[in-house]
C-alpha cells in the first residue's frame, strides 16, 4: 500500500519497513521489493541505493520463489553484482550465506 500509494499516502521509507518484516518470514514477493527498493538510485524517496542489501534480497527471492518470478529475481542477482566492485561482492556474499539457514533476520 505504501510502495504504491494505494489506499494511504506513498511512502517509500514506510514500505521498506513492511517488507523487511515480510520478507523475514520467507515472503518472497516482499524480498523481491525489498531488493528493487535498495536497488534503484535515490530518487529522492529516502531510500539511500544499496547494492549488497539489493543483492542479499535477490539471492534470498531467488530461493524462494518458483518459475519465472525466480528466474527474474536470479537476473536480478546478476544484474546487480555486475554493477559492484569485488569487495562490495565479497561482503554482499558473505551476507547472502548468512542467511542461507532461512535466518533472513540476519539479511539486513
Amino acid at each position: 500500500m505504501y510502495y504504491s500509494g494505494d489506499g494511504v499516502p506513498k511512502n517509500a521509507v514506510e514500505a521498506l519497513k513492511y517488507f523487511r518484516l515480510s520478507a523475514q518470514q520467507k515472503n518472497g514477493r516482499a524480498q523481491f521489493n525489498l531488493a528493487s527498493l535498495y536497488a534503484a538510485p535515490l530518487q529522492g524517496d529516502g531510500i539511500m541505493q544499496d547494492l549488497a542489501r539489493a543483492l542479499v534480497w535477490f539471492t534470498a527471492a531467488a530461493s524462494t520463489l518458483a518459475g519465472e518470478e525466480a528466474r527474474i529475481a536470479n537476473a536480478n542477482v546478476t544484474e546487480v553484482a555486475s554493477k559492484m566492485t569485488q569487495p562490495q561482492l565479497r561482503a554482499a556474499q558473505a551476507i547472502v550465506r548468512e542467511c542461507r539457514d532461512g535466518n533472513y533476520k540476519k539479511c539486513d
